[in-house]
């Protein structure tokens, strides 16, 4: 029945003494040495846990990075998040995923539940210019291929994949094709994890041939609804002759806390007389005690003489 649906054959289960030991193992690879926990606060202070103004207030938060002066740069930078909890975390889980062990769960995970559960997205080609989607649990988004989306990660944990960007579609179309305008394209980049993740980054719009406007850059992806930054916005592609420039990008929002709204991208530059692209606009951070706001979009293109 799985073969049928294109999971692979069925594979030999994990022996029932170790059904947990991978998970285990996916994050037995974390560094205690670079947690930011207090071990000494009172973890079993259920009162704290439901304090709904606590969880509020960041500054709350039992946090240990060092010294006060680096502590307080850190809480307005928003770095230390992704430093000390997301980037550890989501290294463990990536390594595993592509150890040969983390292969063999995460295959034998996927067949039993009829679902892509455990994974990564596969890259965009040239026949399939999207990148596959993450698995629902874990896995970042596959990076799209030249004009294709980044895949969407999953549900938990993961980035979203980048869309494809690329040299222009000269050197893949003929001569004959050049009689008429050709306008640049860009892909969209993928979102991250619903819960923590970071967006991908827009592509850049490619340049126009034969007269044909510059492509606009892809908007980039949203971060996780929790934590994650927003994923640039592309560049806007450069017009020929009479074109417009390409509009830059919009960057992608950014998570609730601790998360910064992607850059919006560069418009590109008009053709003989024609005007250049916007620049791509940069959202602000979702509503969040420690949300940043996008830095602002790039400057418009110069248009030709």
């Amino acid at each position: 029945m799985f073969a049928a649906a294109g999971l692979g054959p069925m594979l030999t289960a994990p022996q029932a003494g170790a059904d947990f030991d991978w998970l285990f193992d996916l994050f037995g690879s974390l560094d205690p040495s670079t947690t930011v926990v207090d071990p000494t606060q009172n973890w079993g202070d259920l009162g704290a846990w439901l304090d709904s103004i606590a969880w509020a207030d960041p500054t709350s938060w039992a946090i240990s990075t060092g010294p006060e002066a680096a502590l307080a740069n850190a809480l307005d930078s928003g770095g230390w998040f992704e430093q000390y909890f997301y980037t550890p975390i989501h290294g463990a889980i990536d390594n595993w995923i592509n150890s040969p062990e983390g292969t063999q769960v995460a295959d034998w995970v996927n067949t039993w539940s009829g679902q892509f559960l455990i994974g990564d997205g596969a890259a965009g080609t040239a026949e399939h210019p999207d990148g596959g989607d993450g698995g629902w649990l874990f896995g970042d988004g596959g990076d799209g291929y030249y004009g294709g989306n980044g895949g969407n990660a999953g549900w938990l944990i993961g980035n979203g994949g980048n869309a494809g960007g690329g040299p222009g579609p000269s050197a893949e179309i003929s001569a004959v094709e050049y009689l008429a305008p050709i306008n640049g394209t860009a892909g969209q980049a993928g979102n991250a994890a619903f819960l923590f993740g970071n967006g991908g980054n827009g592509g850049d719009g490619t340049d126009g041939i034969d007269g044909g406007d510059g492509g606009a850059g892809g908007a980039g992806g949203a971060g996780g609804i929790f934590w994650g930054n927003g994923g640039n916005g592309g560049n806007g592609g450069d017009a020929t002759a009479a074109g417009w420039g390409g509009a830059g990008g919009v960057g992608g929002a950014g998570g609730l806390w601790f998360s910064n709204g992607g850059n919006g991208g560069n418009g590109g530059n008009g053709g003989s007389g024609a005007n250049g692209g916007d620049g791509g606009a940069g959202p602000a951070a979702q509503a969040g005690e420690a949300g940043h706001d996008g830095q602002s979009g790039g400057f418009g293109g110069v248009g030709g003489n």
